[in-house]
């Protein structure tokens, strides 16, 4: 040890740690010869088992995050039987990294996987076989009284179900901030406004909701939420007929410096490319079909490829037929 360290972790001799070493070192120096090369072959074989079990189970676990990878990458290019046979593998591995691993892990691993297959089938429009996941993950959650992951199952039946849409969403935001979720607080309420907004509700009333959410954005810097919110802004006043102020938000977005030092550099998700497209259908109605046309250039470069392409692609259609 050297001296730096040694200053710094002294021991009090009356203390358990202190009265453990000096037995530990009284009964070593009263071992034979035999006896400590004994001690030092079983620690050696321990230490070796070990080491044996912590690579296997870095292997399997780097299984498990290709596995996982490889399902998002198939629900991005909709391949079916990719999805969920790189879910089924990475979930069936996620249960042998340890093999000491206790029934709530293992329990844990099955209702997030139960979770994930909720998902899956949403995706592909499989709404039966998804909620029929969705409630199995619910009742092990339950059974085991995991409440985050039944805050993420409440989001998902809100998506699900067409029965009391208001009062799920309302129980998820409330539920989901008690346990500090601020990821799915937010989420919850870009998603309660838009509800909100299609059942005609007051328009001062959802813009106030949703500057709470900005709030949680900018306390936890939730990146892609927060240009998310000034796209659901946007959409918010082009819905209420301000088709200037639904611009104005959308190129606010343009310039908002959220990962960088760079002014001119902007955080690209889906609230961007909603941006982009948003003020070339604002140029398009003008008739400035020079600038659309350059503005749908742009997002071909930086979005390329799917889901976010499949906007600027509905916009380039109604381009198309506009001037047609």
């Amino acid at each position: 040890m050297s001296p730096g360290i040694e200053s710094n972790c002294s021991v009090s001799k009356s203390s358990i740690v202190g009265c453990f070493l000096r037995r530990l070192i009284v009964n070593f120096d009263k071992l034979t010869f035999s006896e400590v090369t004994s001690v030092f072959l079983t620690f050696k074989k321990y230490y070796e088992e070990w080491q044996k079990t912590a690579n296997s189970n870095s292997q399997i676990a780097v299984e498990v995050d290709k596995h996982f990878l490889s399902y998002l990458n198939y629900l991005r290019v909709k391949e079916f039987c990719g999805a969920i046979d790189s879910l089924y593998h990475c979930f069936d591995r996620s249960t042998q990294t340890d093999n000491k691993s206790t029934n709530e892990d293992k329990s844990k691993v099955y209702r997030f996987a139960a979770l994930n297959l909720a998902v899956l089938h949403y995706h592909f429009g499989h709404k039966e076989e998804a909620l029929t996941s969705l409630k199995e993950g619910i009742k092990i959650s339950q059974a085991a009284n995991d409440n985050v992951c039944l805050q993420h199952a409440l989001y998902w039946l809100y998506r699900l179900t067409p029965i009391n849409k208001d009062k799920l969403i309302e129980h998820s935001v409330s539920k989901s901030f008690e346990l500090n979720l601020s990821y799915t607080t937010s989420l919850g309420i870009q998603t309660f406004v838009q509800y909100a907004c299609l059942i005609s509700g007051h328009p001062h009333q959802i813009f106030e909701t949703l500057t709470k959410g900005d709030l949680i954005n900018c306390q936890h810097n939730l990146r892609d939420l927060i240009s998310n919110s000034y796209a659901v802004k946007s959409a918010l006043w082009q819905f209420y007929g301000k088709s200037e102020m639904s611009s104005l938000w959308s190129q606010l977005l343009f310039f908002l410096n959220i990962d960088n030092n760079n002014d001119s550099k902007a955080f690209y998700c889906e609230g961007f490319c909603l941006a982009v497209c948003n003020v070339a259908n604002h140029l398009l109605m003008q008739g400035n079909y020079t600038l659309v046309h350059t503005i749908l250039n742009f997002t071909k470069e930086r979005f390329p490829n799917e889901p976010n392409s499949h906007i600027w692609m509905l916009c380039e259609n109604l381009f198309v037929f506009v001037r047609a």
